[in-house]
């Protein structure tokens, strides 16, 4: 009776460890999915079972921390009506009451509730790598951007190739306070020797972009499979920064400029306007510089380049035209030229205005004067004439 009691506990005891292994293994396999770039693609159309439903809530509040999109919010409350709480493992359930609170409350609130206890399994580091590099980028808090790398770091030595890791790395080193270019090149050589897909190197291409990089960058844009419009730019704009004014305008012109960041098409079709400038063609080159200022109305090198192309062109105004946007773009304090041009046309206007309209209006008030003088002395003549005839009668 004692050995079939014991066989008894030893299988229980057996079940327990292997139910902790398996619930470990499926929550590390769905940390990987989650440091991966399109992590709610990963989730199942037919979400079932306490555990995916929790899990589907979780990855839609990080989601709805990126973009405050009320879909993502409303998913997060539809799957957590299917949680049972009290089945959930201690550490999804941890990483649940966080999500909820992202999503109820604010990331502040999340934030502090992760901070308040220590954690080792990797589910909730993804959970909170994701909340506190969002949280840097969202506000440029420094120390959510130590917290970031800190946590990448943990993670890095259980998924040596996840996306979400690389990201955070090459993000940190290429545009924080404390970016690192020596660290950022080493991330370089290491994405490259595991190739690791497209999706790492569009952020490696943006990295070095950033960091000025740029025969680096278009080094790197042939390893990339599959190149987002984004790092078309970046390869584009390189080549035009180097010098190489044939192949950048190919190269911009190649990119859907309408999908990237404004900021980055303005500088792109203000390129384009340069080169097209260069090459004599100023109609066109007027046509890049508007759509430069219409991604960016604050661009003012575009604002300066439209200015004084303007002074090439034919449009019947163009004085006034350049004038208008070389004194919007505030640059004559900074640019000599920029000031010798303005101050010229300011004197242009001057003259203008004196020999268009001050000597018409001056030549009409002499002639007005001569007219009044001349029947004013007709009419003294006149009445000289008659008093004198009187005094004769």
């Amino acid at each position: 009776m004692k050995q079939l009691i014991t066989l008894i506990l030893i299988l229980l005891i057996a079940a327990f460890c292997f139910s902790q292994n398996d619930t470990e293994k499926v929550l590390k396999e769905r940390a990987n999915d989650l440091l991966s770039k399109n992590y709610l693609e990963t989730l199942d159309s037919h979400i079932e079972g306490n555990f995916e439903y929790a899990v589907a809530a979780i990855f839609e509040a990080m989601k709805y921390n990126e973009n405050y999109n009320r879909v993502n919010k409303l998913n997060f409350f539809r799957y957590l009506e299917n949680v049972d709480t009290k089945e959930l493992p201690e550490e999804l359930l941890f990483s649940l009451e966080v999500a909820e609170t992202v999503v109820s409350t604010s990331t502040v609130g999340a934030l502090k509730k992760l901070n308040s206890r220590s954690f080792s399994d990797p589910f909730t580091k993804a959970v909170s790598l994701r909340l506190f590099f969002n949280d840097w980028k969202s506000t440029g808090d420094p120390k959510t951007a130590q917290k970031s790398v800190e946590i990448a770091k943990e993670l890095e030595t259980v998924f040596p190739e996840a996306y979400f890791i690389f990201h955070v790395f090459l993000e940190y080193h290429s545009t924080s306070s404390f970016k690192n270019p020596e660290i950022f090149m080493e991330y370089r050589k290491k994405a490259l020797e595991l190739d690791l897909g497209s999706d790492i190197m569009n952020e490696l291409i943006k990295g070095e972009y950033r960091l000025g990089e740029y025969e680096k960058v278009i080094e790197d844009f042939g390893n990339i499979d599959n190149p987002s419009e984004l790092s078309k730019f970046f390869l584009g704009f390189s080549y035009y920064i180097i010098g190489e004014h044939g192949t950048a305008e190919l190269r911009l012109k190649d990119t859907d400029l309408s999908v990237i960041p404004k900021n980055y098409a303005s500088q792109a079709y203000d390129a384009l306007g340069q080169i097209a400038e260069k090459e004599g063609n100023i109609d066109s080159a007027l046509h890049y510089y508007q759509k430069s200022l219409e991604n960016d109305p604050n661009n003012k090198d575009a604002m300066v380049h439209i200015g004084f192309a303007y002074l090439e062109s034919d449009v019947e105004d163009k004085k006034t035209l350049a004038r208008y946007y070389l004194e919007m773009s505030k640059m004559e304090q900074y640019r000599k030229d920029v000031k010798e041009t303005l101050d010229r046309l300011r004197r242009d206007l001057v003259l203008s205005v004196i020999f268009k309209r001050l000597i018409p209006i001056a030549a009409i008030i002499i002639v007005a004067l001569i007219l009044l003088e001349y029947f004013f002395k007709r009419k003294r003549v006149r009445e000289e004439k008659e008093a004198l005839e009187k005094d004769e009668d």
